[in-house]
């Protein structure tokens, strides 16, 4: 293992989980440098990255942090997220309003002026069709 790999894996196991930013951040690597590093690092089973949760140090890690709270906190990330978008919905509902309205030809007088103008007439016989 290089440096930056044992530097990436102290970090992780100090803290875990942890975000790729949080490791760029405070390890000393880019996101990109911590991606290429990484990546043997996963391929061993050194390092396990979860999708939404974060990056552990392995397998038996992740798994002690399931048992040690974990479970809870991933029901209640989801709770917040549901609760979020149920919310978000509601709020958007309420204050919707068609911003377009169906065509009214006795309201709309554009498209009548537009089929009696010159303008059209002439167009039409550029392309040849009589107005």
């Amino acid at each position: 293992m290089n440096a930056a790999q044992q530097r990436i894996l102290k970090y992780v196991t100090k803290n875990q989980p942890v975000t790729v930013a949080m490791i760029a951040q405070h390890a000393g690597v880019s996101r990109s440098h911590y991606y290429a590093e990484s990546l043997q690092l996963r391929m061993k089973g050194i390092l396990k990255s979860v999708t939404g949760i974060g990056v552990f140090a392995g397998e038996a890690a992740y798994k002690e942090w399931l048992e040690n709270g974990g479970r809870n906190q991933i029901s209640e990330n989801a709770r917040d997220a549901n609760a979020k978008r149920t919310n978000l919905a509601k709020s958007g509902d309420d204050d919707w309003r068609p911003t377009c309205k169906p065509y009214n030809r006795n309201k709309n007088c554009v498209v009548d002026e537009y089929m009696r103008s010159p303008f059209r007439e002439r167009m039409m016989m550029v392309y040849g069709r009589r107005a």
